[in-house]
Parts: C-alpha cells; structure tokens; sequence
C-alpha cells in the first residue's frame, strides 16, 4: 500500500515536473514577432520625447525630436522617416503614439478598436 502511494505521488510530481522544465528550455520571445525597426525607433522617440507622458510627441517635444533627428539621421530615429527624405514630416511625427506603428495603425495591423455591434 505504501509503495503504491509513493509511486502515486512521484508519478504525480514527474507530470507536473515535465511540463515546467519543458517551458523552461524555451528561448526568451519565441513565437512573438520581433518588433520592426519602424516600432522601436517609434517606442524609442516617445519615451525620450514624450516630457508630458500623454502618448503623443507634440509642441516643444516635436522641436527637440526632429533635432536630435538631424543630429544623426543614420542614427536610431533613422527608421522614422519613412519616406527616407531626410526629415521628419509632420505625418511621420503623427504617426508616435503609444502602440501604434506605420500610418497610425494600432495593434493587428487595423485602424480603429473594436465597433459595438449593438448600436
């Protein structure tokens, strides 16, 4: 009797085990898409320029961007222009929001959020 609850209770133990173990090999982001470059310079912008915390570049902040932008065109804001005409526009300034990438577009790739099918 005992030996049939402890091989119970290690059977148990091993089942539990190996799933845990098994999520633990898995390497850090796997079956996430990385971000595009697009978005990381985007989050990048934001967090640096956004002094007001209301999610969108805006006033004194756009001057401050677009300066640090001509300070190195090549650098890591280099992904924001995305007509690659060596200044940030208007639209392309617009399009830093939090959670949103290219043309303003928010999480799936679809403008706008979910429509209530009830009106």
């Amino acid at each position: 009797m005992k030996l049939t609850r402890i091989l119970t209770i290690s059977a148990a133990l091993i089942a539990i085990a190996i799933p845990t173990s098994a999520l633990a090999g898995k390497g850090k982001g796997k079956g996430k898409k990385a971000k595009s470059p697009l978005k990381q310079a985007s989050a990048a912008a934001l967090s640096a320029h956004d002094k007001n915390a209301d999610g969108v570049i805006t006033g004194d902040e756009i001057v401050a961007l677009r300066a640090d932008f001509a300070a190195a065109k090549t650098g890591p804001l280099a992904a924001l222009d995305v007509n690659t005409d060596g200044t940030l526009d208007d639209n392309e300034i617009a399009a830093i929001h939090k959670g949103k990438g290219k043309h303003g577009k928010g999480k799936g790739g679809k403008k706008g959020g979910k429509k209530n099918k009830n009106v």
